[in-house]
């Protein structure tokens, strides 16, 4: 649940909507337990068994548990899902650790500060890349290297730039769709040709299903 603040102090609300939810009803009569986090103007409140899904710019400025053996730990840990480009552009505590992240979408190049963060990439299942070109390979790759399950990649570039050889240059086994519908680029026949051969697309096992998502031809 979503609650915005415009005109009351965000940090009262919020202890308004938590202590509400404190009360034998909940704890001892149900077993329900919830979380409350807030932000600038945005209060959001979610039991524990519900999944994490961080769209907020920033960390929350305020954080409370009606369950006794939460902790900041555990709130990180149940992050999944990273929309904005810049999260990892703000400061983080030296603490916190993302373990479980399935959805993340980052802008290149990439920041120190993921590779601390980010512990292990074994959960991520989606991969959105903003602001592709060549420079970003190395970073790229360092990334795939550290990625298990087989996901999706999608790629995206607003400015419009030669063809960036890199992307046939890859080697990975974890990608089960490429989508390039957001890069600005018109690629030719030959060119969707030698992608779809490339290590990035290539099936590493005659089994195995890899669809290629390349919506290049354009009228």
């Amino acid at each position: 649940m979503y609650v915005y603040i415009i005109d009351r102090n965000i940090h009262e609300r919020a202890d308004e909507l938590f202590n509400s939810f404190q009360t034998s009803f909940w704890i001892n009569e149900h077993n329900w337990f919830v979380r409350c986090t807030a932000y600038d103007k945005i209060i959001d409140l979610r039991t524990l068994s519900e999944r994490f899904l961080h769209y907020q710019k920033t960390f929350p400025i305020w954080w409370k548990s009606t369950y006794p053996d939460d902790d900041r730990e555990k709130f990180f840990n149940t992050m999944e899902i990273i929309c904005r480009v810049t999260f990892f552009d703000q400061p983080i505590s030296s603490f916190i650790r993302l373990e479980n992240i399935s959805f993340l979408h980052l802008k290149l190049p990439i920041t120190d500060q993921l590779w601390s963060v980010v512990s292990t990439f074994k959960q991520l299942c989606i991969l959105e890349v903003s602001s592709y070109d060549d420079s970003a390979q190395t970073q790229l790759q360092l990334l795939f290297d550290r990625t298990t399950e087989p996901g999706y990649l999608n790629i995206s570039q607003k400015l419009s730039l030669p063809l960036q050889t890199s992307l046939f240059k890859y080697i990975t086994t974890c990608i089960r769709q490429l989508g390039l519908h957001k890069y600005n680029y018109h690629f030719n026949k030959e060119e969707c040709l030698a992608l779809a051969r490339s290590s990035l697309v290539r099936l590493p096992f005659k089994s195995k299903i890899v669809k290629v998502l390349l919506f290049l031809f354009k009228t």
